[in-house]
């Protein structure tokens, strides 16, 4: 397998674990009385801390695309975690459109491609 390929079997159990640890987290900062501006860090701390996890790994070859696939994946498992629990828990006669539910996921779509191509900034490994 080349360097550009993903071996998804290598990396996903660590991020379904992150990403439902994050979810998790997520889910309590809203039970907290803070702002809901403190999600955005929760979010980048497990993002970053799935990749220390799999750098940590000596076997698996960091590269730009695994470090975007790794990032929109677990952005992606937590985005649901908590969207699931609020609409379930919180609010389940909420009244949203499929065409809601649509503009929901793609938003949370565009800010984990936004989010993970930042954090393949910080893991990008160059071969020297």
């Amino acid at each position: 397998m080349n360097s550009n390929q993903i071996n998804l079997k290598q990396i996903f159990p660590t991020i379904l674990i992150c990403g439902l640890l994050g979810g998790g987290l997520l889910i309590v900062t809203t039970l907290l009385p803070i702002k809901g501006w403190w999600s955005i860090l929760t979010y980048a701390i497990v993002m970053f801390a799935t990749m220390f996890v799999i750098k940590a790994n000596k076997r698996i070859e960091i590269n730009y695309l695994k470090t975007l696939v790794t990032g929109v994946l677990t952005f992606m498992i937590m985005s649901y975690v908590l969207y699931f629990y609020i609409s379930i828990f919180e609010n389940p006669n909420s009244g949203i459109t499929l065409w809601g539910h649509t503009w929901r996921f793609l938003a949370m779509l565009g800010f984990a491609l936004a989010s993970s191509a930042i954090l393949g900034l910080f893991f990008y490994e160059t071969k020297s």
